[in-house]
């Protein structure tokens, strides 16, 4: 009832060289946009309700097509309904699963929606335990399909820049022309690493779809 009457939500706080309050107020809004247009407080009280009475929840970012007619994407906050169908890294000691390398979240097909979704596949079962299905709920004809999520470490070369940005030195060489033109050099460069994030949605025999994933974490938040 607590987390009920005073929702939670997102919150920027200007900290480090270059930050500013009137760039964190923009972000705070740009937020709470993202959060009413998906309609977030569902996301978090479902997820706060499975922690109560389950001792954990979860829910996730998404991003989609703002309508089906335009290239914009939006980012969303959505539901997991039932946290059992999450299987987080075993390996992972942060609370808020940033150390995610791995994760599985499965979900229950009709056979007729996942032909529908897709015709081509092979209608084979992903195996996986079954105490994420009530009783009586699954008749058997059913098709477990899985997201396999991974996360894996890439090197890259960041560069710091002649008006005092950083970026890596792949999206500089994409736009070096027109850093030419505004004068903008490079002034130092060193190695780093980056994170690049897959998705794979599975069944037991084959690999349906391969998402790249534009963030560096996997975008499913324990509570």
């Amino acid at each position: 009832n607590d987390a009920r009457q005073n929702s939670p939500s997102i919150k920027f706080h200007p900290v480090g060289d270059g930050a500013d309050q009137a760039t964190a107020k923009i972000l705070d809004g740009l937020t709470r946009t993202i959060e009413h247009s998906s309609n977030a407080s569902v996301a978090y009280d479902n997820a706060l309700e499975n922690g109560v009475t389950g001792g954990f929840g979860y829910f996730r970012i998404s991003v989609d097509y703002a309508c089906d007619d335009v290239f914009d994407l939006d980012i969303a906050i959505e539901p997991i309904k039932n946290p059992l169908t999450v299987y987080g890294d075993p390996m992972s000691s942060c609370a808020d699963s940033s150390d995610w390398m791995e994760c599985f979240v499965t979900e229950m097909w009709t056979r007729s929606a996942f032909k529908r979704k897709w015709p081509k596949a092979d209608p084979c079962n992903f195996e996986a335990p079954s105490h994420d299905i009530a009783p009586g709920w699954y008749e058997g004809e059913d098709i477990r399909v899985c997201e396999w999520w991974t996360r894996e470490e890439v090197p890259t070369t960041i560069l710091l820049l002649s008006n005092g940005n950083v970026m890596h030195e792949k999206q500089f060489m994409e736009a070096k022309d027109l850093f030419d033109v505004l004068g903008i050099t490079e002034v130092k460069r060193r190695p780093s690493k980056t994170y690049k994030v897959t998705q794979r949605i599975i069944t037991g025999n084959e690999i349906l779809e391969t998402n790249d994933w534009p963030g560096k974490y996997i975008p499913i938040v324990p509570v």
